[in-house]
């Protein structure tokens, strides 16, 4: 019978699984989330992030998560992090993964005592074999030289007796023990030099106090560089530690008894130590304190508690848990002072994991996602392979890297007159070959910051051909945060293969369209500007056969011809630096700019830089404010 009592079992279907793993163990663990908190559950690359740097894996299950919505272009929007039952699914599968990855099992064998033969004095019970006098064996199979250990689950059959029984273990006599009901399951390690089956022999040495064995488990041969842990003491020091970073507050109560029920109730059952501290690592990975970000909600003028706070930062510029040091501040209050946390803020922007707000931020900005499903047309572009994406991919992070390394100019995100390359794309380009590995060189051929760059003009483009629509678009949209209206329905294509015309062709076509034309006069001629480069981001001077014109206007009349005197023009307008920050504030604050909030926004905006905007963004009463009770 096992020791998790009438209808508990542990061995369950998936479904059951996962109710037992969040419920805690049948609702005997941490209490679910109370009524009046905030919840944020973590996206893709947040999960990620926080396993790896909960758990020092390299794995990311996220992949096989369901898409996270895009909400005002991110996919960190509260709002937006709806929870389905595939996403349960998918962290019970990625739970289990993780754990059994981080603990691994060794090989093992178990006997059932109800398997066991009958013997002079043992009965055959549904839980196992009692007996009251003589000898009880059980056959063991056969081992090969190494290290093992052997689990017994042996217990006195009536409440109040103390039964002694001796174990006897091939040649050697392991001991005697005396017996309770409810007392922990036997462990003992071995070493076997040769090849042979042992005997194990159970001996009560007074009579008639009984005794009933549930089962024995051989486990091995055990790897001795295993760093798992083997005895519940060092997994109630993991499971400590792990919780404290994975559920980024303190909780109320205290969930490690229930984690080390988990654990026990495991080995109880005839799990080895390390299946039983895999199991309890799943509850804390299915836990709502991980899987949400937690925070109590506040009224009118109320700001986030230490926690939260720490939280929020780290995951602005981590896309990731907490860190010790991180924890700490919280803990002691010192986060809540202007001056520790503005040192927080510089602490989390030079540590090597703020890469995660450059994946975050930058690569939504710069519609990452769309590089990587470009596919562009090899008959069109021969030569074109994996290589060049994945450098465009790289280039552009580098890029983003040192606009915050840097703190450079909001502008500089067009102006930018460097470019970050490897061999590859220096080729590319058309440039020197600036030497292995990635450097920091001056920009030629009119490129100038993002708009240059073969990762923006790939994700802008059809899988043939240029595309100054999506890309004036783009540039309205992300840039000047000017949204057209949809296209009308029912609008053709444009013509595809030789003899289709100059993109210049097709625009002006598309503009004679009166349902068009309001649209186009904004897009065509920011997209036009950049028909120096071509659909994969080369530079050339024909379309068509035809010289290219890449003149154009703004609706107000500033003109511009070409690449680089687009990106000055756009450099200057007042519009660039207001909806970077907007862009940069949605994105930290996890939410839409609030009327409210306008002021802020042209603060914020008067930023010398990147890094001094995200700065002022995190340091801000706006991104401590707490979400308020609906």
């Amino acid at each position: 019978m096992s020791r998790l009592g009438p209808g508990r079992p542990l061995c369950l279907g998936v479904r059951a699984k996962w109710l037992l793993i969040v419920l805690f163990a049948c609702g005997e663990a941490t209490p679910p989330v109370a009524p009046g908190l905030g919840l944020q559950r973590l996206n893709r690359r947040q999960y990620d992030r926080s396993v790896r740097d909960l758990l020092g894996v390299t794995e990311t299950p996220a992949d096989t998560f369901p898409e996270d919505e895009l909400q005002l272009s991110f996919d960190n929007q509260a709002d937006a992090l709806h929870l389905s039952p595939l996403h349960l699914e998918m962290y019970l599968r990625a739970a289990e993964r993780l754990a059994e990855a981080l603990s691994p099992s060794p090989p093992s064998s178990r006997i059932e005592g109800t398997s066991l033969r009958a013997e002079v004095g043992a009965k055959h019970r549904d839980e196992g074999w009692r007996f009251r006098a003589g000898t009880l064996t059980v056959p063991l199979p056969t081992l090969g030289p190494g290290h093992y250990r052997l689990g017994l689950d042996l217990r006195a059959l009536e409440p109040g007796s103390a039964p002694t029984v001796r174990i006897e273990f091939g040649e050697w006599p392991l001991g005697e023990v005396q017996l309770s009901v409810d007392g922990p399951a036997l462990e003992f390690t071995f070493s076997q030099t040769a090849t042979g089956t042992p005997s194990l022999g159970l001996v009560l040495t007074r009579e008639g106090e009984g005794v009933v064995l549930d089962w024995v488990r051989i486990d091995g041969p055990l790897d001795p560089n295993s760093t798992a842990c083997a005895d519940r003491v060092c997994a109630a020091e993991k499971l400590s530690a792990w919780a404290r970073r994975a559920f980024r507050r303190p909780l109320d109560p205290d969930p490690l008894p229930t984690l080390l029920s988990v654990y026990d109730r495991a080995y109880q059952d005839g799990e080895p130590p390390e299946r039983a501290l895999a199991l309890a690592l799943e509850t804390i990975l299915m836990s709502p304190h991980f899987l949400f970000r937690v925070e109590p909600a506040g009224g009118e003028g109320a700001s986030v508690d230490a926690y939260s706070l720490a939280s929020r930062l780290s995951y602005f510029f981590w896309s990731s848990l907490p860190d010790d040091a991180l924890l700490a501040r919280a803990e002691d209050g010192s986060l809540l002072d202007p001056v520790t946390q503005r040192a927080e803020v510089a602490r989390l922007l030079d540590d090597p994991r703020s890469a995660g707000l450059i994946e975050g931020f930058g690569e939504q900005w710069l519609s990452g996602e769309a590089l990587k499903k470009a596919t562009p047309d090899p008959g069109t572009y021969p030569g074109l392979d994996p290589q060049l994406l994945s450098s465009a991919g790289t280039e552009q992070h580098l890029f983003l890297e040192a606009l915050f390394a840097e703190d450079l100019p909001l502008h500089s995100a067009v102006s930018a007159d460097f470019s970050v390359v490897d061999p590859v794309l220096a080729r590319h380009y058309g440039w020197a070959d600036p030497g292995p590995g990635w450097s920091k060189v001056k920009s030629e051929g009119g490129r100038r910051g993002v708009l240059g760059q073969a990762a923006f003009l790939i994700a802008t483009a059809h899988p043939t051909r240029s595309s100054p629509v999506r890309r004036g678009k783009w540039i309205l949209e992300r840039l000047l945060c000017q949204s057209p209206p949809p296209p009308p329905p029912n609008i053709p294509g444009l013509p595809e293969g030789p003899g289709r015309g100059t993109a210049r062709d097709q625009a002006e076509a598309h503009r004679s369209r009166p349902e068009c034309k309001a649209c186009h006069a904004a897009i065509d001629p920011l997209g036009l500007a950049l028909e120096p480069f071509d659909g994969v981001g080369r530079a050339r001077i024909h379309d068509d056969g035809r010289p290219i014109d890449a003149r154009g206007q703004l609706l107000d009349g500033t003109p511009f011809n070409g690449p680089a005197e687009l990106a000055s023009v756009l450099a200057a307008r007042p519009e660039l630096s207001s909806c970077l920050t907007r862009q940069l504030a949605i994105y930290g604050l996890g939410r839409g700019i609030l009327e409210s909030e306008a002021e802020a926004l042209t603060h914020w905006s008067k930023s010398p830089g990147w890094r001094s905007l995200a700065s002022a963004i995190a340091e801000s009463p706006n991104f401590r404010a707490a979400r308020r009770r609906h």
